[in-house]
């Protein structure tokens, strides 16, 4: 387990703030920003198990790789969020037996596995998170 410490803020100007991050952290030469396709799978069981015991599951796919997290807050403060974090590498499946060995997948086991296995909880999770749905992040200049 480790621990994520994250900081929200609300920009109203993209621009300004990629034109800050190019001068206060100047990109080496011949690199610069990127553009990466990244997938997000989040997930619960049809009656909310991982919800109500304090936790949020996502699946994340950034090429071929898979990670599943797990995390649940410790402290929310404004725009501060400090939150214990289970991360590991996992196969696209909704079935953690199906993952490499890991606290997450252990832990998502306890919590929901027989439910998160049943088809029609998969359908009814289908349906409230569309699926799939892709974010891109562009750091192109």
């Amino acid at each position: 387990m480790s621990e994520e410490l994250e900081l929200k803020y609300a920009i109203d100007d993209g621009a300004r703030v990629v034109r800050w991050l190019d001068r206060a952290f100047p990109p080496l030469p011949g690199s610069g920003w990127q553009r990466l396709a990244i997938t997000d799978r989040y997930f619960d069981t049809a009656d909310k198990a991982l919800e109500k015991a304090g936790y949020g599951g996502r699946l994340r796919r950034l090429g071929r790789h898979t990670l599943v997290t797990l995390k649940s807050d410790i402290e929310v403060r404004g725009g501060l969020h400090r939150r214990a974090e289970f991360e590991a590498p996992a196969t696209r499946s909704l079935t953690p037996r199906r993952w490499p060995p890991s606290e997450a997948r252990e832990r998502l086991i306890v919590l929901a596995e027989t439910r998160l296995t049943d088809p029609d909880a998969i359908a009814t999770m289908k349906q409230r998170i569309a699926e799939a749905a892709t974010t891109l992040l562009d750091m192109s200049p």
